[in-house]
Formats: C-alpha cells, sequence, structure tokens
C-alpha cells in the first residue's frame, strides 16, 4: 500500500542528466505563464505526491511523463535526495537520474519549454548573479537558456559540484572552506552523504547495473 501522505503534502522533481557533445546536461522546463504557481519560471519536472503513487519515485516519474512526455523507462533512477524546502513551505525531493534512452519531449498545459543546460555552468561567474532574501538568505540566479534560479538553481549547484567535484567560481556563503573536495560539501549541505556518494558512483560507472523502481520503496 503508498506510505500515507503528510498533512501537508509533498512534492518529488525528476533531476534528468544526460552526456552529451563530451559534457553533462540537466534536462529544465520552462513552466507556463498562466500557472497559478511559479508561472514562467524555469524548475525540473515534477509535482505533488498523490494517494496511488507508492513512493517519491513513482511521484517523479509520473509527472514527468505526464509533462514532457518522458517515458519512465527512459531514465536509470540512481537516488532520491533529502527533501529541499520550497518558497510555498512544500518539502521536494530531488530524484536524480540518467537519460538512457532518447525521447520526443512534448509541452502539456503546464510547460512551455522542455531545453537542456550544461551543468558545467552553474559553476561558472559568467552569466550568474546572487541576492538575498529576509536580509540573510542567499539565492543564486544563472541568465541562461532561460533564467535559472531559486531553488532549481540550488539543485544544479549541488550536482554540478558533485559530478566534477569542483568549487564554483563565485562565492557561496555557505561554504566557508575551500581545502576539501567539493564532493565533500555538497554531502554536509544536503545531509545525505551516503546516497549522493552512491549516485555519484553510479554516474561514474561505464555500465550501470538497471534499477527496478517498480518494486522499490521511496529511498528517504
Amino acid at each position: 500500500m503508498p506510505t500515507p501522505l503528510p498533512p501537508h503534502g509533498i512534492a518529488a522533481t525528476l533531476v534528468v542528466l544526460e552526456y552529451t557533445d563530451g559534457e553533462w546536461k540537466v534536462l529544465l522546463n520552462l513552466r507556463s505563464k498562466h500557472l497559478r504557481r511559479h508561472p514562467g519560471e524555469v524548475c525540473f519536472p515534477g509535482g505533488m505526491r498523490e494517494v496511488e503513487d507508492q513512493n517519491l519515485i513513482e511521484t517523479a516519474l509520473r509527472e514527468a511523463y505526464e509533462e514532457i512526455g518522458l517515458p519512465g523507462e527512459n531514465v536509470r533512477v540512481c537516488s532520491v535526495l533529502k527533501p529541499f524546502m520550497s518558497k510555498h513551505g512544500i518539502p521536494m525531493h530531488p530524484v536524480i537520474s540518467l537519460l538512457t534512452k532518447p525521447f520526443i519531449p512534448f509541452c502539456s498545459e503546464e510547460v512551455e519549454k522542455v531545453f537542456y543546460s550544461p551543468l558545467k555552468a552553474f559553476l561558472q561567474k559568467n552569466n550568474h548573479t546572487s541576492f538575498y532574501i529576509h536580509d540573510h538568505f542567499q539565492l543564486h540566479s544563472f541568465m541562461l537558456e532561460e533564467m535559472v534560479w531559486g531553488l532549481t538553481a540550488w539543485v544544479c549547484i549541488m550536482v554540478s559540484m558533485s559530478i566534477s567535484n569542483q568549487y564554483p567560481e563565485y562565492s557561496i556563503d555557505y561554504i566557508k572552506s575551500r581545502n576539501r573536495p567539493a564532493i565533500e560539501i555538497v554531502v554536509e549541505l544536503v545531509a545525505n552523504a551516503t546516497r549522493l556518494s552512491e549516485w555519484k558512483k553510479t554516474i561514474e560507472s561505464s555500465q550501470p547495473e538497471p534499477i527496478d523502481v517498480s518494486k522499490g520503496e521511496s529511498k528517504i
């Protein structure tokens, strides 16, 4: 039976990575401007968990198929990270995955555009700005094909640091020292050392073993 949902709801997003043209890229959506929440913003495919979803992996895969037509069999799920809190107070779990088979995305009523951005762009100071909310909380923004900012940008930064094991060219308030491998800092920032290390090893593997996500429980 599906795990009971918390009263405030919970969300999952599918972070789709692809290695092409000699570099890692991440799939992003531009949300339709008529939506009530986050109109015209760049995000990952995803949404709220429904009662029928057995776990957060099912949530992310279902939403990705509904929003952009990405079949679940075209990705390999590597890990589910602990939640980041959205500006609406909703826990959002990134589901890290690799694109294993090409697909042709479509735009649903929720999505205006689907595009890929190089992960390395989220470590470069070109096109990067940061600003503060509530006088102390630092947010990052990147002017790429579309503007990527907020929680989506933060997840992209963490993923890029993990894969490259490099620090950003710009300053991040939460990083007080750069004397250790960047992956160690990411592990601390997401507070999920074991599974983040596991999916990084998976990405580095040339022949990863398939995962049957239909039988798995949520790895939270």
